[in-house]
């Protein structure tokens, strides 16, 4: 219905007047308009601005018209509250630069709750994607924390205590008012937690928050990023995980398809005081998620746990991603080992557990299994690998990228022979799945990280680094790539075609 027949030719309808078009948009229903732009390109092109589909809003709402229009729009399917210190939007720019009648910056009670409220108390009808968005990075003092930056922060400077119960008051308007929506009746409903803290409050053991998240069908929960205050006592692992179960894992029985995102210390360069908590054992328990299809880890080890969940849901699962997922370093020394324990490394499985595990279990449904890593930690623990011009002489050096010198001679050589036959080699590249038939290797990289203790006068410190020797000892001996190839064959089989690394 691009253009309108008449007797003496064609009428061009994108040739109307503007005015023209926004009377069509606003004396036709929702309904209608939700017709045309799904029939007619040109409608749907036309009529665009008036059709929204995607909202994202944040602690600064606007008046209460428009979010009486929200709670009507039967067009909106996403819809993403934010306050994240990166996401500011142009009414936050405005009020950074308002000043009051004595040329003070409004204060934080500028911010309406109960206008936030009454949007995440009436949901629009359609909605089948909720994403929350908080802060990014958290400061945690004594089991408590709080982000140490709000979207807002540059027009509104907050004490930690104002930020504090600043939070705690957008935390409980934020959930409270999404539980209050029923879900039930939806048959897929997408809800989206982003930067979620361990804070204690009592609006996570609210039935209303505990009934919403059993009717949703699929959950991604993104843990925050926190820095312990430095005369505090750091958060508690066990109390951590037991939150985690309390709030989220115990209620997920609908979800088919759950991501869970690690933003952990350990990824961290840094120097990790005595004492600071490492959280690698965060996988659910077998028990949890019984219509499990899809899932997908970020960040995270591969330890006991997280093998035992997913043998546990073996006949089920169809498609697994781990993306920057590593296993701990099993090569290591007296004292390395007593720390594991401290840090929350009390075993150490190597990915052909893993893959073995699951294989055995001959999944029938698996149909992808994906591995991924950001590039800068394949380049860091293989070396040899990727450095062209490669100087032997270096791996005998001590630093995180290097192996000591008993380990050079093997590793080193090894590696940069097999780069050179991947280069010359037709059948497959660095990172793609199974390699052709005259590879004598294999080039497919399992990363591990190992733990680094130093010690220095009466104290020590540890951090985890790269683990260089126990990632280029596997890729030589190709235990871990034998495992991958067994439970590739199963996903082939089954029909799959994503079984390779990127």
């Amino acid at each position: 219905m691009a253009e309108c027949r008449q007797k003496i030719g064609y009428f061009p309808i994108n040739s109307l007047p503007l005015e023209v078009i926004e009377l069509i948009g606003a004396a036709s229903d929702p309904a209608t308009l939700v017709q045309w732009s799904s029939t007619c390109r040109f409608y749907r092109d036309l009529l665009s601005p008036h059709v929204f589909r995607y909202i994202t809003f944040g602690p600064k709402l606007p008046p209460s018209r428009v979010v009486e229009a929200l709670s009507r729009n039967v067009c909106v399917k996403s819809l993403t509250f934010t306050c994240e210190a990166d996401r500011h939007s142009r009414q936050a720019k405005d009020d950074s630069e308002a000043r009051n009648d004595e040329g003070q910056r409004p204060s934080k009670n500028s911010i309406n709750f109960d206008m936030l409220g009454q949007v995440l108390r009436r949901l629009p009808t359609n909605l089948a994607n909720l994403t929350l968005r908080f802060p990014h990075e958290w400061t945690a003092v004594d089991n408590m924390c709080w982000p140490k930056q709000f979207a807002f922060a540059d027009e509104q400077p907050l004490t930690d205590c104002e930020r504090h119960d600043l939070h705690h008051e957008m935390l409980w308007t934020t959930l409270d008012s999404m539980a209050k929506n029923n879900i039930g009746h939806k048959r897929v409903f997408q809800l989206q937690i982003h930067n979620m803290s361990p804070h204690v409050s009592g609006v996570y053991h609210q039935p209303s928050f505990r009934n919403f998240l059993r009717q949703v069908t699929s959950f991604t929960l993104a843990l925050c990023k926190f820095f312990r205050h430095s005369a505090h006592r750091p958060l508690d692992k066990t109390w951590y995980r037991y939150l985690l179960s309390g709030w989220f894992y115990d209620q997920l029985h609908r979800v088919e398809t759950f991501t869970l995102s690690a933003k952990p210390i350990w990824q961290s360069t840094a120097v990790l005081s005595t004492g600071v908590q490492l959280y690698s054992t965060l996988s659910p328990k077998p028990d949890h998620l019984p219509n499990l299809k899809h899932l997908s880890l970020s960040g995270l080890f591969i330890d006991p746990d997280l093998i035992a969940f997913l043998t546990s849901h073996a006949q089920n699962i169809q498609s697994v991603s781990l993306h920057n997922c590593f296993c701990h370093a099993t090569t290591k020394d007296g004292e390395t080992s007593r720390w594991l324990v401290d840090y929350d490394v009390s075993q150490c499985p190597p990915w052909s557990s893993l893959f073995d595990s699951l294989a055995a279990q001959k999944p029938a449904k698996l149909t992808s299994f994906t591995i991924s890593y950001d590039s800068w930690h394949i380049e860091d623990r293989m070396p040899c690998y990727y450095e062209e011009r490669h100087d032997t002489e270096a791996c005998a050096g001590y630093g995180p990228h290097r192996f000591g010198s008993l380990m050079q001679p093997l590793l080193c050589k090894s590696l940069m022979a097999a780069a050179v036959l991947d280069a010359e080699c037709r059948g497959s590249s660095r990172l793609t799945g199974i390699p052709c038939e005259k590879h004598s290797h294999q080039s497919l990289m399992f990363l591990y990280s190992d733990l680094h203790v130093e010690r220095h006068g009466k104290g020590a410190s540890a951090y985890f680094l790269w683990g260089t020797t126990d990632t280029c000892m596997s890729f030589i001996e190709g235990s871990d790539f034998e495992s991958w190839s067994r439970l590739a064959r199963v996903v082939v089989a089954n029909g799959g075609r994503h079984v390779q690394m990127h």
